[in-house]
């Protein structure tokens, strides 16, 4: 939804920030609903969640159903598009990705559906594993043409009164597809399962939601801020790469301790 909405369809809402614009620069769809007037969903999916979401059925209110589908906004100002969906999918049909990435295509939006034969509403870890990875190759491709596109523009910065420290290293494609990466020294397994990609995700996906909004990113080149802040990056990539969630936790909040009594290097 966030893909397609534009300004104008009135759906900005009153929660603030009203002149930073809600655009995104790319979109991952993972299965997700794009129609909700087709109903071609099993009906106690309609009475047992959509229309309680919506305030009452389709029958009752129409118009609310096709408010709330996203491919009432498709538009040739839409970003890329990228689906992934399984084609037993019993509980969303894959038609509700084949129609909305056919209606881009018409309008000009590049947009590419991956059907995974033989998956339903979720994926095993080989479709996982694959969907992943195409993800972050399409993710670091685009953001890197966003980027691009910003320099060429020649928009002035935010004149800033220090410099900016963060404890993140840069985002490029490499580091992104380093997010699902296995240790040295530790056997690669067959596939990725739930835990380590779950985690690639949430470790990756607020850099990437800021690489895409940020209108100064840059996306070549691995330098920091500072001395320090490339030291503590690393520190936290270690911990990262810890897959028991408690433990990693600790080291977590070890390296954090440790830099608030700066103890850099030691």
């Amino acid at each position: 939804m966030l893909g397609v909405v534009r300004k104008e369809d009135g759906l900005e809402g009153t929660g603030g920030n009203a002149g930073q614009s809600s655009r995104v620069q790319a979109v991952v769809s993972f299965f997700g609903p794009t129609d909700f007037s087709t109903r071609d969903w099993p009906r106690d999916l309609e009475t047992e969640v959509i229309a309680p979401f919506l305030g009452g059925s389709f029958a009752e209110r129409p118009d609310a159903y096709r408010k709330a589908s996203p491919i009432s906004y498709a538009s040739a100002e839409a970003p890329p598009f990228l689906f992934f969906h399984g084609s037993d999918d019993a509980l969303v049909p894959v038609d509700q990705s084949r129609r909305l990435a056919a209606k881009l295509k018409v309008l000009g939006v590049a947009a590419t559906l991956v059907e995974l034969q033989g998956e339903g509403h979720g994926f095993s870890d080989s479709g996982n594993q694959k969907s992943m990875q195409q993800m972050l190759d399409f993710l670091g491709e685009q953001l890197k043409k966003s980027a691009l596109r910003i320099s060429r523009s020649g928009a002035p910065s935010q004149p800033r009164s220090a410099p900016r420290r963060s404890a993140w290293p840069r985002l490029t494609p490499r580091r992104l597809r380093r997010a699902c990466a296995v240790p040295e020294g530790v056997a690669q397994p067959s596939h990725i399962g739930r835990g380590e990609m779950t985690r690639a995700i949430l470790i990756w996906l607020p850099a990437i939601l800021l690489a895409g909004c940020a209108g100064g990113v840059k996306l070549e080149g691995m330098s920091s801020e500072s001395s320090d802040d490339a030291y503590w990056a690393r520190q936290r990539e270690e911990c990262f790469r810890i897959t028991d969630d408690i433990a990693q936790k600790k080291c977590l909040d070890k390296v954090a301790d440790a830099r608030r009594h700066g103890l850099v290097g030691k």
